[in-house]
């Protein structure tokens, strides 16, 4: 998946322009000028995605910028996440029966917190993911011009 997404800036007064993106609702942001919003709307966009994968929550599809929209990309180390992300969604999907303290299991994180209850797979967790998840389920990550790409 291309992470680029179609921003819509609106000026809301005279020195404030805000930022929203239809494939993220919940995504806001403003700055004095085009240059700022645009800045903020990437700071913006990754704090998005890392709250959906913090929540277990599904990543949607970039949409096709529309006329007067801009594209604004996620970082690429926010990329890599992602990608590892949407791939154990992949997994759990395929397998049906595939769950978060399982996945920590086998990659050797604690699957529950001093409590008993089971933890959700959060940013922190992907993150020391990333360089294990393809020996040890054959998905290949791989660096591209445009960021970390997963392939299935």
């Amino acid at each position: 998946m291309r992470f680029v997404y179609p921003a819509q800036l609106k000026r809301a007064a005279q020195d404030e322009i805000v930022v929203s993106f239809r494939d993220l609702p919940e995504c806001l942001t403003s700055g004095d000028d085009k240059e700022e919003a645009l800045l903020e709307a990437r700071d913006a966009l990754e704090e998005a995605i890392a709250g959906r994968i913090d929540d277990g929550e599904p990543i949607p599809y970039p949409s096709q910028v529309l006329p007067g929209e801009y594209w604004v990309p996620l970082a690429a180390d926010m990329v890599a996440i992602a990608n590892v992300y949407l791939a154990y969604r992949y997994l759990a999907y395929r397998r049906g029966d595939f769950s978060s303290s399982e996945l920590a299991y086998i990659l050797g994180l604690e699957s529950e917190t001093a409590h008993g209850s089971q933890r959700k797979m959060g940013v922190g967790h992907i993150m020391e993911m990333r360089g294990i998840i393809s020996s040890e389920f054959g998905v290949e990550v791989w660096e591209s011009p445009v960021g970390d790409r997963i392939k299935v």
